[in-house]
């Protein structure tokens, strides 16, 4: 497991991954949230090539004791930004990401046209309840990206 707190899940290929005992809901979250890749890549550094829109970046979202945290009525983003940011125009992705299977916390983004632009990039996706609770995961330094 790496600085943040993200490891692969033995055996994973897709969002169709067996969740791990309960699903707790986001407004009922203990400490200790994290994600962990589903297509069995860490993601400790993810690399891309420039203007690569594949693979998708997957991940799933659980408690430390590895419960799958409840993204039912949940909505979520990703937010990338450069690691040493040099001004305005500076290279950012604002987008929706897709909560794929919500009772299991699999949530995906699929890069579109123009995401990968050469640079190091920090990573996060910011998950919204119905209620408006909100949680940006993961917590610290995000997930660096390399796009060369």
């Amino acid at each position: 497991m790496g600085l943040l707190d993200i490891e692969p899940i033995p055996g994973a290929g897709d969002d169709s991954a067996p969740e791990v005992g309960t699903a707790i809901s986001l407004s009922d979250l203990p400490s200790g949230v994290y994600l962990r890749a589903v297509n069995g890549a860490a993601l400790d550094v993810v690399y891309m090539g420039i203007a690569d829109t594949a693979p998708a970046l997957r991940v799933q979202v659980v408690t430390k004791s590895g419960d799958p945290v409840e993204l039912t009525g949940c909505t979520a983003t990703i937010h990338m930004e450069p690691r040493r940011p040099c001004g305005e125009d500076d290279h950012v992705v604002d987008a929706d990401a897709v909560i794929t299977a919500p009772a299991a916390g699999y949530l995906s983004y699929h890069w579109a046209s123009g995401d990968t632009v050469a640079g190091s990039y920090r990573a996060e996706f910011v998950i919204t309840d119905s209620g408006g609770a909100q949680i940006t995961l993961p917590t610290g330094a995000g997930i660096s990206v390399e796009i060369a």
